[in-house]
């Protein structure tokens, strides 16, 4: 059963929650510390993605540029080391989720028992320690990448199979 909330508490718990937040805010501004870093991460989380995407609106065809900003937010962390880092395994994860399905498919061909294998071999080799918490990378892009010669538009050859 859903708990709904009787009159007048989603005003309470609205005005709960722009406590807090506020309450962040000041000790964010405040003074160096937890909430500081926090705010100053996001910010750069922020003009990251925008960057990105102007960046990749202008340089890049449109069915990939969609990712640029997506990629920032992913790979933005607390420190230089885990941004470069965390890129790298993105990268490698995403490269070598392309290249089991490409492989897969042009070996083969494109079927759902394929398809199948696709995803338990690219789960399990995005267990691979060195691609850290960005495994499952290698599942979500080898499932969604369109073989070798084939056009996305197109229903049949193409994983997912529609």
């Amino acid at each position: 059963m859903i708990d709904v909330p009787k009159r007048g508490e989603m005003g309470k718990r609205v005005q709960v929650v722009v406590r807090e937040q506020a309450g962040f805010l000041r000790r964010a501004v405040g003074g160096s510390g937890r909430e500081r870093d926090a705010l100053l991460l996001g910010a750069k989380t922020v003009i990251a993605a925008m960057i990105a995407w102007v960046l990749a609106r202008y340089l890049l065809p449109p069915t990939v540029s969609t990712f640029a900003p997506f990629t920032a937010l992913v790979a933005l962390q607390a420190t230089v080391y885990r941004s470069v880092r965390d890129s790298a395994q993105y990268l490698v994860a995403m490269a070598a989720g392309a290249a089991l399905a490409a492989t897969l498919a042009a070996v083969l061909g494109v079927h759902g028992w394929t398809f199948g294998l696709l995803t338990l071999i690219a789960l399990c080799v995005g267990r691979i320690r060195r691609f850290g918490h960005q495994g499952t990378q290698v599942a979500i892009v080898g499932s969604s990448r369109s073989p070798p010669g084939r056009e996305r538009s197109t229903t049949s050859g193409t994983w997912p199979l529609r």
